[in-house]
């Protein structure tokens, strides 16, 4: 069994570091002839790549280099293997920190369980993997795609400040526009706001980032141990910050009667009116629009001077000055993250429901 692995008929392996010459991953598992569009998984690359306003000032391209399942386009069925180089590394940055264990961070664990480390940068716990899940995203977008199946991903609160859009009204170019990925202008304004006074003190916050899947097929979810949302967690929870997560209503169901939250069904796919159980009952999905959220603590890697230990036990300061490259609001970078993890979600469980049914070809299921 791999522990770098995700997925059960659609698989992807991640491997790299940081600050190493490159990451990449391995997905295997893709059907063949579905074709791809090259620049679509460079775009979707471009949006989580750290430079940007409000970000981490490290400068990585992203440049994808595909190694093997595809010709002219076309996937073969074969292992999709990829690269995407680190062309900013700068491990020498993190010398001075090497003995230290960082609050917050995962080299105490990590050097408790291995007792070899990399502490450039986190090594393989840094969010610097996740490149890799966004460009593995956008190839099962194409899959998705013959089912007419999107993914929104969108910032729903940066420390206290909360947009104010409904999430059934949130739409695609509202979430292009913003730098911050937010569908709320006036909010996006407050962020901004809020993440230049984080900078100035230096300090960070956490955020909310909200997901909707739009028509996605029925019948997704494999009872008990792999229903849908059992495995959107198990997904969002594997993103490097996350903290908590919820499906439709999630934790404001607690403050429902059962009155309220049941939904009058409108259709015999199990649809309801209201759809606060977010497209799934029993963990199957009934085609509506699947909906939820994903929380990430403040990002640990901050200006102010914190007291800690160094790994011999005696007493230490961190600072990192001069200043690192690390972001003020790991949330802003996590949403198209949390939208690579649906995909990956979604098409592995499309193959996890065709392989039920092996007496039909593999077709687009009828949505009603």
């Amino acid at each position: 069994m791999s522990f770098n692995q995700f997925g059960t008929l659609l698989t992807l392996t991640t491997f790299g570091e940081s600050h190493g010459p490159c990451i990449g991953g391995v997905l295997d598992g893709l059907p063949a002839k579905i074709a791809i569009d090259v620049h679509a998984i460079q775009n979707a690359l471009d949006t989580r790549k750290p430079g940007d306003k409000g970000m981490s000032p490290r400068q990585e391209n992203d440049s994808i280099t595909i190694l093997s399942g595809l010709m002219n386009n076309i996937t073969t069925g074969a292992p999709l293997a990829f690269i995407i180089p680190n062309q900013d590394a700068k491990p020498s940055a993190y010398q001075n920190t090497q003995n230290i264990i960082r609050p917050g961070h995962a080299n105490a664990t990590y050097q408790n369980k291995y007792k070899h480390l990399d502490q450039s940068g986190g090594g393989r716990a840094s969010a610097r993997e996740t490149a890799v899940r966004v460009a593995a995203g956008a190839i099962c977008q194409h899959l998705l795609d013959q089912f007419d199946t999107q993914v929104l991903a969108y910032l729903d609160s940066l420390g206290p400040i909360t947009q104010q859009i409904p999430w059934s009204n949130v739409t695609a170019d509202q979430i292009k526009k913003s730098e911050f990925f937010c569908p709320d202008h006036q909010a996006f304004l407050n962020m901004q706001d809020h993440i230049e006074m984080l900078q100035k003190i230096g300090d960070s916050c956490g955020g909310i980032v909200r997901f909707v899947i739009q028509n996605p097929p029925c019948s997704l979810g494999e009872p008990v141990y792999e229903k849908i949302e059992a495995k959107l967690a198990h997904g969002m929870m594997s993103i490097p910050a996350s903290k908590g997560f919820e499906i439709g209503k999630g934790f404001a169901s607690t403050k429902m009667l059962g009155s309220e939250h049941n939904d009058q069904i409108i259709n015999t796919q199990g649809q309801g009116k209201h759809n606060h159980a977010g497209g799934i009952l029993g963990g199957i999905s009934n085609g509506d629009s699947i909906w939820g959220a994903v929380a990430f603590k403040p990002p640990s890697s901050i200006r102010l001077e914190q007291n800690t230990l160094d790994f011999n036990g005696k007493s230490a300061t961190l600072s990192f000055m001069p200043p690192h490259r690390h972001d003020p609001c790991i949330a802003i970078r996590a949403v198209p993250v949390v939208k690579a993890m649906c995909q990956l979600v979604l098409c592995d469980l499309i193959l996890c429901h065709q392989s039920r049914n092996i007496h039909e070809p593999y077709t687009v299921p009828e949505h009603t």
